[in-house]
Parts: C-alpha cells; structure tokens; sequence
C-alpha cells in the first residue's frame, strides 16, 4: 500500500453464495453462523465475513483461511503479529458492504442507508450528545439526515478506537470532521472523519483480460485527496457502483493523505 492511504473495498454480499462463503470460514465462524436465526442473515454474515478474509489475504499474501483474526479488548476483530501493521473495519447493511485497510492506524467506517433516517427520529437521547440534540434542525426530514450523519461518524469514531457501543455515545461529541468526549477516550483527539456519501464509482474496469470466470470484476474509482469535499464524481453506467443512497463516514488516525475505493463485485452476462 501507499503511505497514507486508505484502500475501502465495496463489497456485495448477494455476489457470494452461502456454499462458497463457507469455504473461507473457520469452523468457529461456520458454527456462529449456524446460530443466527433466520437464514438469509447468516449468509449475509458469512458472505461478507469471507469477503474480509479473501480481501485481507490478498493485503498481506496469505490464504483466506490462514489470516490471523484475533478480537482485540472490546471484540474488534484485528489481525495478529506481524501482520498487525494492516488496520481495517468492516460495515455492512442489507446490500452492501464497506471494508476500509490502511497502514497509517486505527481506522472506523460506518454504512447506513439513508431510507432508514426516519427511524432516528425520536431516539436522539439515546446516541447523541446534548449540545447536539440542541442544534438540531426542526423540520423533520432535515432532522432525520442530520441524525443519521451524526449516528455514521459517531459509529465510525467509536469503531476506530476499538470501543465500539461500550463508550456511550451520548457523551461524544461530532465537530465537523473531529470528535470530543465528555468522558475519557483514548486517543479521539487524533482521529479525522471523513464523508463518503455521495462519492460515486467510475466505471472504469481492471483484469479484462482475467480468465478465472468466478473472480469478482474488479472496479476502481479516481483516488481523490482526503480532504477535498464536495467530492469529485465519475460518470455514472451500467456498471458504476453509486452510494447515493447511502450515508457513510471514515475515521482515521495517522496522516491520510488518500482514500481510494476498489471494487470486487461479480458480473453477470
């Protein structure tokens, strides 16, 4: 990877079968997603759990089954030395998927449809800081988007320092693109967050010439620099990757000087 770089793979789970994602899977992961109660959720869970371990595997040249995931205090899951200089987070909602790597530290992303902002409406107390809560807008539409960006950066802040739900996130404050506690929280004061709504993919295809027919086409869109907003948007076609139905946030630490997306979704026809 380049220095300062963060690489967010887009990521569809419906693209890998239940069958095949178990061929990536531990037998403890296996056995986790047997206990989920409804099918289509374990292969959800299992899809994108196999699509971490095949993307990590490729980052730091092991096999899918051989990348050492070890869940760090609060349950995050890491990789084990010495491969521990490759940090990553994963999110995922009911189409789609988000993992962010770098080597620059701790990273935390956050992925939400923007259909469920309603469904915040009225639960504020229970994730957002009050000084928040006071800035609210009034009308409800607008109040709703709000709650949903300030309900992704918080996720992705708490994801990155590796606390996750177990900091209240009441008593974390969003500023922008920084974030303050009104309670200790190690290393907050360090972190950036990023807004990736809105960042469309080009179209622009890689390994036409791939022979491997049951290998994700592979899509990247223009790199653009971490601070540049409103972001930059390629053309949009048959085989563009939008999210602008989605509300996303990136949370860094370290000098990130890039964000590049790549894409591993598998075409039909």
């Amino acid at each position: 990877m380049i220095t300062g770089e963060v690489i967010i793979h887009v990521i569809r789970p419906a693209d890998l079968s239940a069958q095949e994602a178990k061929a990536f899977l531990t037998a403890d992961e296996r056995e986790r997603a047997a206990r989920f109660r409804f099918e289509k959720d374990a292969a959800h869970w299992m899809a994108c759990r196999a699509a971490l371990r095949r993307i990590l595997g490729d980052a730091i040249g092991l096999p899918p089954l051989e990348v050492p995931l070890i869940p760090a205090t609060y349950g995050k899951p890491m990789l084990a030395a010495p491969h521990d200089g490759l940090h990553f987070n994963l999110s995922h909602c009911a189409d789609l998927a988000l993992l962010a790597i770098t080597e620059t530290g701790p990273v935390g992303i956050d992925l939400e449809q923007k259909a469920r902002a309603p469904e915040l409406l009225e639960c504020e107390t229970s994730f957002c800081h009050p000084m928040e809560i006071a800035a609210l807008p009034k009308d409800f539409t607008a109040k709703a988007a709000a709650l949903l960006d300030i309900w992704t950066a918080k996720e992705a802040v708490l994801k990155a320092l590796g606390t996750g739900l177990s900091h209240p996130p009441e008593s974390v404050r969003i500023l922008k693109d920084t974030a303050i506690s009104d309670t200790h929280l190690e290393g907050v004061k360090n972190l950036t967050i990023h807004r990736l709504e809105g960042r469309d993919l080009c179209s622009q295809r890689s390994g036409e010439g791939d022979s491997d027919p049951g290998k994700a086409a592979s899509f990247t869109g223009a790199a653009f620099p971490s601070n540049s907003w409103p972001a930059p948007t390629g053309p949009l076609g048959e085989r563009s990757l939008p999210l602008r139905g989605y509300c996303a946030a990136l949370a860094t630490m370290g000098a990130v000087e890039m964000i590049r997306f790549t894409s591993h979704i598998k075409q039909t026809g």
